[in-house]
């Protein structure tokens, strides 16, 4: 943030959360101070507080002003690219994520999230292209593995999606991710189920 706004504000209070108990009260509260001296990264934080409550449209618009504050904002681009997808604007959502790749290149999640965004819209192998690499930048990432398998099985490469299944697992367990676990668990089952008809 720049020097007068961080003068005019308290910025450990915008780590707690509000009274009245909503998430983003104190960026808004940041963003009403200063209008004008209103900085690209609060925004930025605004818009992920309405994406943690599921106002991805509202997380947008913030968003959208961020980007405009400082064109090259890569983490701006990304968050609009997450609501978008969540809003199964998938198309959009590619773009967004094209320019965080473009702006941050070694960023693994853009990867994983553009490669999702191709896998959605039938655009299996060059979603594979990108789980590649999002592997190759982060070899831990159990949701690259998945929905790399995801985009394999779509391809009728169902040993090679049950190798990804299974790798997703095992970096699930190690790393206590619950959910990502289960969904690769179902995978599993659901491909091994067909591999035996």
């Amino acid at each position: 943030m720049n020097q007068r706004l961080q003068e005019r504000t308290q910025p450990d209070l915008t780590d707690q959360p509000d009274p009245r108990g909503e998430p983003n009260y104190y960026w808004t509260q940041i963003l009403r101070i200063a209008p004008d001296d209103a900085d690209a990264e609060a925004y930025l934080k605004r818009g992920l507080a309405k994406v943690n409550l599921e106002q991805y449209r509202s997380a947008i618009v913030d968003y959208d002003k961020a980007i405009r504050l400082r064109p090259d904002f890569w983490q701006a681009y990304y968050g609009r690219g997450f609501a978008r997808m969540m809003l199964r604007q998938h198309l959009q959502a590619l773009n967004d994520f094209n320019r965080t790749i473009e702006l941050k290149s070694d960023y693994a999640e853009a990867y994983n999230s553009r490669g999702m965004a191709k896998n959605v819209l039938g655009q299996p192998v060059a979603a594979i292209v990108d789980l590649n690499k999002a592997v190759e930048l982060d070899p831990n990432h159990a949701k690259a593995h998945i929905i790399r398998g995801v985009a394999k099985a779509s391809l009728n490469r169902p040993q090679e999606a049950k190798a990804d299944y299974e790798k997703a697992l095992k970096l699930a367990g190690e790393q206590g991710l619950d959910d990502i676990k289960g969904i690769a668990e179902g995978l599993l089952v659901e491909i091994e189920s067909g591999q035996e008809s």
